[in-house]
C-alpha cells in the first residue's frame, strides 16, 4: 500500500529544491559580466560560465527527481546549433520543457517568456538577470519590438533564442496551433530553426502538477 504522504512530502521537497536553485542561480549571476570578454576570446555561448551552470543545475534536478532523459540529435541540427545561433522552437505540454531545453540543448539558448512572469518573486529576477527576453502579450508592437530585439542579439552575439511555437502549454499534451511570431523571429533574422520535440514530460508534469514524477522523458 503506498504511502498517503509520500506526495505531500515530494512536492514539498521539490518546491524548496527551486527554491534553492533559484537563488543559486541569483548568486551566480554575477558570471554574465564574464560573456561579453570570454566572447572576444573566442568563446561560443555554451561554452559560457553562465551556460554552464544552467545547464549543470538543470541535468541535477532530474537526477534528484528520478527523471531518466534519453536524447536522439539529428546531426543537421546539431551542426546548425554549433555553428552559429538558431531559432530552438519546442513543443510545450509541461513546465519541465524549458528545463529539459536548458539542459540538453547544445545551443544554450535564450528564452522568450511572457512579462507576467517578470513579477514572480525569484524566477522573474532569473528571467531578467540573465537576459531572456519578455513579451508583452496585451500589446502586439511591443512584442514585436522585443521579438526585434532578440534578433539583433542573435546577429550581434551569435545568441540562440529558445521559444514554443504553440504560445502557450497544451493541457492534454496535443500539440496546438502554432502562433506567427516564433517565424517571424527566424525570418526576420534569416535564422535557422532547429526542433526541439518533447515527448513524456506532459505524463510526469502535467499542467497542474506541482512536481515531477519519477520516469523517462
Amino acid at each position: 500500500m503506498a504511502n498517503p504522504l509520500a506526495r505531500p512530502i515530494r512536492v514539498v521537497a521539490f518546491i524548496l529544491t527551486w527554491l534553492f536553485i533559484l537563488v543559486v542561480l541569483l548568486v551566480c549571476s554575477p558570471l554574465n559580466l564574464l560573456n561579453a570578454p570570454l566572447r572576444k576570446l573566442g568563446w561560443k555561448n555554451p561554452q559560457l560560465p553562465a551556460s554552464l551552470v544552467f545547464a549543470f543545475i538543470a541535468k541535477a534536478l532530474f537526477w534528484v527527481s528520478s527523471v531518466d532523459v534519453d536524447v536522439a540529435r539529428d546531426k543537421a541540427s546539431r551542426q546548425l546549433v554549433q555553428n552559429g545561433s538558431a531559432v530552438v522552437m519546442y513543443t510545450h505540454s509541461s513546465n519541465m520543457d524549458p528545463v529539459l531545453v536548458t539542459a540538453f540543448s547544445e545551443a544554450a539558448p535564450k528564452f522568450v517568456y511572457k512579462k507576467l512572469l517578470l513579477f514572480v518573486p525569484l524566477m522573474g529576477w532569473v528571467l531578467y538577470l540573465y537576459r531572456n527576453i519578455a513579451i508583452d502579450r496585451s500589446n502586439r508592437e511591443k512584442a514585436v519590438a522585443s521579438l526585434d530585439g532578440a534578433v539583433v542579439a542573435m546577429k550581434t552575439k551569435r545568441q540562440s533564442i529558445a521559444i514554443a511555437p504553440e504560445g502557450t502549454r497544451s493541457k492534454d499534451g496535443e500539440l496546438l496551433e502554432f502562433k506567427k511570431g516564433p517565424f517571424h523571429l527566424a525570418v526576420k533574422g534569416g535564422i535557422d530553426v532547429v526542433p526541439f520535440v518533447i515527448h513524456g514530460a506532459h505524463e510526469l508534469m502535467p499542467t497542474k502538477s506541482l512536481c515531477y514524477s519519477a520516469g523517462r522523458v
